[in-house]
């Protein structure tokens, strides 16, 4: 149990670390892409663009959120043993029974 929550513990540090740099990295690639474009284009230009970026991003996760979940598979149908199991098992019974006879002294000499 113990190993469990620390496991837990060690996936979730390493998961906000994870998350704070990704965020970190989001940061400078649109500030670059902001500097780069408003070099070329100009500053109100470079915003815009940016933002629309950042808006088809925004777009695709809602869309993304707004699909059906799949549905759940269906339950495992549960049929009688297949002829094979269901022959073995009848000679087992069969066998059993037979032995159960000849050690009560009911089938000797039939």
């Amino acid at each position: 149990m113990q190993r469990a929550v620390s496991g837990l513990a060690r996936s979730a540090v390493l998961c906000l670390i994870a998350g704070i740099a990704g965020l970190v990295a989001a940061i400078f690639a649109t500030v670059a892409a902001f500097i780069a474009l408003s070099n070329a284009l100009g500053a109100a230009l470079a915003a815009l663009i940016v933002a629309l970026a950042y808006l088809v991003v925004a777009l695709i996760a809602v869309a993304m959120l707004r699909r059906p979940a799949p549905p759940p598979p269906p339950p495992p149908i549960i049929n009688a043993p297949p002829p094979l199991a269901e022959a073995f098992l009848t000679g087992v019974q069969t066998g059993r029974s037979f032995g159960e006879g000849f050690r009560s002294g009911a089938r000797s000499g039939s």
